[in-house]
């Protein structure tokens, strides 16, 4: 954020590209900085406060400073394209294709556990707000529920079909499931469906980005 009416966006591309922009209402949206640092198309991208995060079929993680846009370094843990990066807290997680998830502490950018359980890519993961326990789905349609304390999954769900994206609600209350065209709605308390199948659209596949 630059200023209390900045928003920062952040595009990664297949042409192995991260655009980082600033949209401002009097201004508009301005490009701040553009990289080719991956050598593989992007295939995820977070934000929190100063730092930029990006994650790439090339299977590392490059960070940003977004207060000097410039480029921290590299991170090489996964022996697979990254598929989903998400911050909580002082933590940064990173899901891939080999199955793993790895939680790293910012700023020291040091990896701190690696969560293992899939067996194949881990699609999408969330974080609850305490910081406590994480939720992820996989291609092997599992639905997994992390003790990020110990690292351990303890809790799994099979899935209908595989799951694009989990959600948590900001209440943490809820999570959703969004599949190819149709989201789920849970509680978390009980882990039964609070909503049927709703149809998400008739021909493009469901993605979830903000619960309340």
């Amino acid at each position: 954020m630059e200023g209390e009416r900045d928003v920062t966006l952040a595009v990664g591309a297949y042409d192995a590209s991260v655009a980082c922009l600033s949209f401002n209402p009097e201004k508009g949206l301005q490009r701040r900085f553009r990289c080719s640092g991956h050598s593989g198309s992007v295939r995820a991208v977070a934000i929190h406060g100063q730092w930029l995060a990006t994650g790439s079929t090339d299977e590392t993680i490059r960070l940003y400073n977004l207060r000097d846009c410039s480029e921290i370094g590299s991170l090489v843990h996964h022996e697979g394209s990254i598929t989903w990066l998400e911050f909580s807290g002082d933590q940064m997680y990173s899901a891939s294709e080999d199955g793993n998830i790895a939680v790293w502490r910012t700023g020291t950018w040091e990896c701190t556990k690696t969560l293992t359980g899939h067996k194949g890519p881990v699609k999408c993961l969330c974080v609850h707000p305490s910081g406590k326990l994480a939720l992820s789905v996989g291609r092997d349609r599992i639905l997994r529920t992390w003790d990020l304390s110990t690292g351990i999954a303890v809790f799994r769900q099979k899935l209908k079909e595989v799951a694009q994206q989990v959600k948590l609600s900001d209440c943490a209350k809820y999570y959703a499931l969004s599949y190819k065209v149709t989201i789920d709605l849970y509680s978390v308390q009980s882990g039964a469906l609070s909503q049927p199948s709703v149809l998400a659209t008739p021909s493009l596949p469901s993605s979830l980005f903000q619960m309340r």
